[in-house]
C-alpha cells in the first residue's frame, strides 16, 4: 500500500496491486496512528475514524478471526469490512456500555483509581450485571478511593483487555467470559502462595504493594531517559498499571463480598 496523493487534508491510500482498493484517511487520523505505531509490542489500527494500539498477541487472534480484513501501510493497519465492524462494536461496548468514556472526566485517555469508581467493572452474578464500584462499595471505601488520582488503566489498555476477554469475538463480553478469566487468575494467585495458607486478600495486598513500588521506580527512571528509552519505559509502565488495575479490581470485589456477609 502506498500514499498516492494528499487532497483536502486527506491521504489517499492505494494498494500497489490494485488501484480499485482505495482508502481515504484524514491527515490528522493518519498522524495519530503514526504516533501510536511506536508503542512497544503494539500495532496501530485505524477503524471508523478511530485509532487503537492493539497488543500484537491480541492482534494475531483478530487476524485469524477476520482474515483479509486488515490493510497494511508501513507499520499501520486499517481495519475494513468485518474487522472494522467488530472493532466498532467492542469499542462502543467498552466506551459507552461500560461507561469508560464518561468516567474519563478530563478525556486524557487515562482512567485514574478515582475515575474507575464510575466504570462498570464489578460482576454481580446474581443479577447478571456488570456494576460500577460506586454503586456497590461501602461509602467509607468510596471516600478513600475518590482521593486516589494515581493511574488505574489507560482507555486503550481497557479496550485491549476486553478484546482479549471476548473469546467468541461477537463484540460483547459476557459474564461467563469475565468469570472464567477471573477464575484462571485466582487459581494462579492461590498456586503462587505455595501452600502457605496465606489469605488471598493478604496475597493481593502484597502484590499491589510490589507493583506500586515497581511503578514508582520505573517513573523515576523515566526522568533521566532519552526519547527512545522513555518510550520503552512508558510501555513497561502501561503493563504494570494494567496488572495493578487487575489486582485492585480483585481487592474491591473481595471487600464487597466480605462486607456483604
Amino acid at each position: 500500500m502506498k500514499i498516492e496523493n494528499i487532497q483536502n487534508g486527506q491521504y489517499e491510500l492505494n494498494t500497489i496491486s490494485s488501484n480499485k482498493d482505495t482508502i481515504y484517511i484524514s491527515k490528522d487520523l493518519f498522524e495519530e496512528a503514526k504516533k501510536s505505531s511506536h508503542y512497544f509490542n503494539k500495532t496501530a489500527v485505524i477503524f471508523n475514524n478511530q485509532v487503537m494500539a492493539i497488543e500484537n498477541e491480541i492482534l494475531k487472534t483478530l487476524k485469524d478471526e477476520f482474515k483479509q480484513d486488515f490493510k497494511k501501510y508501513e507499520n499501520i493497519l486499517i481495519a475494513k469490512n468485518k474487522a472494522e465492524e467488530y472493532l466498532k462494536k467492542i469499542s462502543n461496548y467498552v466506551l459507552a456500555g461500560l461507561n469508560v468514556a464518561n468516567a474519563d472526566k478530563n478525556q486524557d485517555g487515562m482512567i485514574t483509581i478515582a475515575e474507575s469508581l464510575d466504570t462498570r467493572n464489578i460482576v454481580d452474578e446474581h443479577s447478571s450485571l456488570i456494576l460500577k464500584p460506586r454503586d456497590v462499595l461501602p461509602l467509607g471505601l468510596i471516600n478513600i478511593i475518590e482521593k486516589d488520582n494515581s493511574n488505574f488503566m489507560s482507555v486503550n489498555d481497557i479496550l485491549n483487555l476486553h478484546i482479549s476477554l471476548d473469546k467468541n469475538k461477537d463484540g460483547v463480553v459476557t459474564i461467563q467470559e469475565i468469570t472464567e478469566d477471573e477464575n484462571i487468575r485466582n487459581n494462579q494467585i492461590e498456586e503462587s502462595s505455595n501452600g502457605g495458607g496465606k489469605d488471598i486478600l493478604d496475597e493481593l495486598y502484597e502484590r499491589q504493594r510490589k507493583l506500586q513500588k515497581q511503578i514508582t521506580q520505573l517513573t523515576l527512571k523515566m526522568s533521566n531517559a532519552d526519547e527512545e528509552q522513555s518510550q520503552m519505559l512508558q510501555d513497561k509502565l502501561a503493563g504494570l498499571n494494567s496488572q495493578l488495575s487487575a489486582v485492585t479490581a480483585q481487592i474491591m470485589a473481595i471487600l464487597k463480598e466480605r462486607m456483604g456477609k
